[in-house]
């Protein structure tokens, strides 16, 4: 439901007990259980350094990710026409933070060269992802 783009690998306090991390002959850095696990058991919790909403996330909150109940939050950016769906004023009140820096500036700077509707998402994604190596460089370790 959306493009995103995570650390390296996860973090050991969002690793079930079960797992451990290892590399394999070619350097890779892989995930091997070393106990038995029963099925539907989460195995990792990440949350992504960047992410954007895909087109099949009708329903969905565009800032968390989480489902949404009550469709009454919604948001279009009246400088670049960016819209979304949210699950509550805070998310709506976090995507535009996140929103109404650099990445609006830089997609109404490219409004010229792209027709209506065209789709943004990679940009959008590369734009966040750049925006988070700036504000936290510790993330991106």
């Amino acid at each position: 439901f959306f493009f995103a783009v995570v650390r390296r690998f996860v973090e050991p306090y969002a690793m079930h007990s079960a797992l451990k991390t290892t590399r394999n002959v070619r350097n890779e850095e892989c995930l091997i259980a070393v106990d038995n696990l029963t099925p539907a058991t989460r195995l990792l919790r990440e949350a992504p350094l960047a992410a954007v909403p895909t087109d099949g996330l009708r329903g969905f909150c565009h800032s968390c990710f989480m489902e949404r109940s009550d469709p009454s939050y919604s948001y279009t950016c009246e400088d670049c026409n960016l819209s979304g769906e949210f699950c509550s004023s805070e998310c709506q009140e976090r995507f535009k933070q996140i929103h109404a820096g650099v990445e609006c500036d830089i997609l109404n700077c490219l409004s010229f060269e792209t027709e209506e509707g065209a789709d943004t998402k990679e940009l959008r994604l590369g734009i966040r992802l750049l925006a988070t190596a700036n504000a936290a460089p510790k993330a991106m370790e």
